[in-house]
This record gives C-alpha cells, structure tokens and sequence, in this order.
C-alpha cells in the first residue's frame, strides 16, 4: 500500500481553493442575490463527492488521506461544511475497509 504526503496536502489545498472560491463569489454585488444557489450547488458537489467515495473500487486509502487534509484545511478556515464531509468521507472509507 503506497501513501503519499502529496495527497495531503492536494486535500489541503482544495480545502482552500473551494473557500475561496466560495468566498469570492458570495461577495461579488452582481452575484450576491444568488448565494443560496451557489451553496447549495456546492453541497451537493459534497454529496456527489461522498458517492464517489461510496463505490470507489481502488484507491481508498488515497481517498482517506485526501479527506484527513481537506479536514485540517476546512478546520484551519472555519468551514463547516467541508469538515463534515470530510469526516463522512473517512467514516466511509474505514467502513469500507473494515467490512
């Protein structure tokens, strides 16, 4: 079983860049009136990532480190949302792994 540093901090960064994202489109005038959509459009991107996660074949331990970095990312930012799918993320991978 191959682990890499990098998956942590791919995790890490797209913890970032998805509170960023979030953060510049919420805040634009133009786009503000539609910030109800933009997170729900970004819940269900969760929803379909943890999906991905359900039925992924190979790589899951992959999937577990990926999810460990988005964790400490959404928790160093305040994000709730990402730190919840995360820890669902992990709790998936380790039932997958343990049945």
């Amino acid at each position: 079983m191959e682990v890499r540093i990098s998956w942590f901090i791919e995790g890490i960064w797209d913890a970032v860049t998805d509170f960023t994202l979030m953060l510049v489109l919420c805040n634009v005038p133009i786009v503000e009136a539609y910030k109800v959509i933009f997170q729900i459009i970004m819940e269900i991107l969760s929803l379909g990532y943890l999906a991905k996660v359900a039925v992924k074949r190979s790589w899951i331990v992959k999937e577990a480190i990926y999810s460990m970095g988005t964790l400490i990312g959404g928790y160093m930012l305040g994000d709730l949302l990402t730190v919840i799918i995360s820890l669902l993320a992990i709790m998936i991978v380790m039932w997958r792994k343990l049945t």
